[in-house]
């Protein structure tokens, strides 16, 4: 049972049920006996059940939970650690056995209805008076987005497990979710880097030599200073690199930001993100055109655009970032020199 007006639930545990269940009988022996036992039991499990109903509102009435005030980023699908606190406003009162689950939508709870499904659960053993602690647990994000609120569904059995009392807190929070890695576009987009640093590497100003490793291209071997040396004693040459400082734009067909829909579009919101981890592991200066989906530039800022895109939900205008621009689409990737 919920009371919405109070934001309280109370359910019976099993035990509880158990426990109601011989008290209503043993009530009934009393009465038809007139056996003062049965009245003494009676009135005893009555004591009971009122003061675990007492006590395990004074439990959950203090606990508040927070937030961190940083933006979490997490991959699609992909399990995380989520961070937050939690605050016992008790100046008297220690709390015990708060189990907590984490929503990102509110959630629903109906006898014949499909459940939702908790992004992440907590279970607290104990928060002295006037404390704030600091927790974190695995959140498991099934969707790709932007969620400003958390919906906690806060429970205890304290302190006899007869009771299950429970409310809701909705809580700010700043949580990015991204598009999953496309690993099935990995080498194509290490290809697309590797062709854009060797095709800068003549504009680098030689700076000195490197040891060998297998990373590094053969155009960057010093053939004439290895000569009689074994592969494990090569040298490479070093450059200052000032092509990988170069801005790169990373951008879609304008038309897409209206024609594609559901699984296409999340498809190339991948294709963009492996596109963005690849070239930002490399060391380019990155940003993002979406055109009237998102513009952004800075390698985090264009991961915020990633987890907001919405095709039925233009973002604010922007101007166009600057930069060698890549167009990709769903089939192909596209360099466009100038």
């Amino acid at each position: 049972m919920y009371f919405k007006g109070v934001n309280r639930g109370l359910n019976f545990t099993v035990l509880g049920r158990y426990l109601v269940a011989m008290t209503l009988g043993v009530g009934a022996i009393a009465v038809f006996t007139g056996v003062n036992g049965m009245f003494l039991f009676l009135g005893l499990s009555l004591g009971i059940f009122t003061v675990s109903g007492l006590i395990s509102e004074k439990n959950i009435k203090h606990v508040v939970f927070h937030m961190k005030s940083a933006p979490q980023f997490f991959d699609e699908g992909k399990q995380g650690p989520l961070q937050f606190d939690v605050e016992n406003t008790s100046r008297q009162h220690s709390l015990f056995a708060i189990d907590a689950s984490f929503f990102l939508t509110k959630p629903k709870f109906s006898f014949w209805g499909k459940k939702t499904l908790a992004a992440a659960k907590k279970f607290v053993i104990q928060i002295s008076p006037g404390v704030k602690e600091s927790f974190e647990t695995y959140f498991d994000p099934q969707a790709r987005g932007y969620f400003d609120h958390l919906y906690i569904h806060q429970s205890t059995t304290f302190p006899f497990g007869i009771f299950l009392k429970y409310r809701f807190q909705k809580v700010c929070a700043k949580i990015f979710i991204l598009p999953r890695v496309d690993e099935s576009k990995l080498k194509q987009w290490e290809r697309i880097a590797r062709n854009l640093v060797h095709a800068q590497v003549g504009m680098d100003e030689f700076i000195g030599h490197q040891p060998y490793d297998r990373t590094i291209p053969f155009k960057l071997i010093d053939w004439k200073k290895n000569a009689g040396r074994d592969m494990g004693q090569w040298y490479a040459k070093k450059f200052s690199h000032e092509a990988r400082q170069h801005k790169l734009c990373l951008t879609t067909p304008k038309e897409y930001g209206s024609a594609l829909h559901g699984e296409n579009f999340e498809l190339l919101l991948r294709k963009l993100r492996t596109g963005l981890e690849v070239l930002h592991s490399r060391g380019f200066d990155l940003s993002l055109d979406l055109h009237e989906l998102g513009r952004a530039s800075g390698y985090q800022n264009a991961m915020i655009v990633l987890a907001m895109a919405n095709p039925n939900r233009p973002a604010e205008k922007q101007n166009s970032p600057s930069g060698l621009r890549i167009k990709v689409t769903l089939d192909h990737i596209q360099v466009l020199h100038d």
